[in-house]
């Protein structure tokens, strides 16, 4: 009986690597024609994200250009009303100009930043998807 197990398992052990080997060969076919559709979807994927957060950044960016324009007019507007000077530091306008201005450099910026990773993806698509490699593995080791 249990000569009988042993050459029992022995087959089965047989049918089950070769079911194994027959699985890994179908998916390193599968993976070697679906690999350019894959990268090609990642780097499309990355121009359209860096697109939309470039637009929104713009948008925002020229929200606060708008609203500083607007905070400096009122500002101005009330001085000469009060005083005959232009500008006050004590006005309530006067620091909505301020810091949209400093809001609106730091939008810019980040606008700037979405601008370039285009650039980066359209020059340098395989630096790209290395980067994208990187992290993706560096998610997994954590």
């Amino acid at each position: 009986m249990n000569e009988e197990l042993k050459i029992l398992l022995n087959q089965y052990g047989i049918e089950l690597l070769e079911k194994v080997k027959t699985g890994i060969d179908l998916s390193t076919d599968f993976l070697g024609e679906q690999l350019p559709i894959v990268a090609q979807e990642i780097i499309n994927w990355g121009i359209g994200k860096a697109i939309f957060w470039t637009i929104v950044m713009f948008t925002i960016t020229a929200f606060f250009i708008t609203f500083c324009f607007y905070c400096r007019k009122k500002a101005n507007e009330k001085m000469e009303a009060e005083n005959g000077v232009e500008w006050d530091g004590n006005s309530a306008h006067s620091w909505g100009a301020i810091i949209s201005f400093c809001l609106a450099i730091l939008f810019f910026v980040i606008t700037v930043n979405y601008g370039v990773n285009i650039v980066k993806i359209s020059v340098a698509p395989r630096v790209y998807l290395i980067e994208q490699l990187v992290k993706m593995t560096k998610g997994v080791q954590q």
